[in-house]
């Protein structure tokens, strides 16, 4: 299964999915969004707290990567993830 999806809000009924992770990464605790590589479209970043691995999906013209595109596995548990990441 996805480890990640996300549903788009239709006049308050979710939709979708609309986008999935393409990850052997499981557990999205929390996530971020932002303008990660400064081309105006906002990435999304996901952490899991246990773990500490937090992964960056590059927005390509609209179209989330599905495989990250960035990746970080701290060596112990993750404590915060900012609410607005980028430039």
């Amino acid at each position: 299964p996805a480890e990640t999806l996300l549903y788009r809000n239709a006049g308050g009924t979710p939709t979708g999915p609309v986008w999935a992770s393409d990850n052997s990464y499981h557990g999205c605790q929390d996530l971020a969004w932002g303008d990660v590589d400064g081309v105006g479209e906002d990435d999304l970043a996901t952490i899991h707290f246990g773990n500490g691995h937090v992964r960056v999906y590059l927005n390509r013209a609209g179209a989330l990567d599905s495989i990250p595109s960035w990746h970080y596995d701290l060596a112990s548990s993750g404590t915060a993830m900012p609410r607005r990441i980028g430039r």
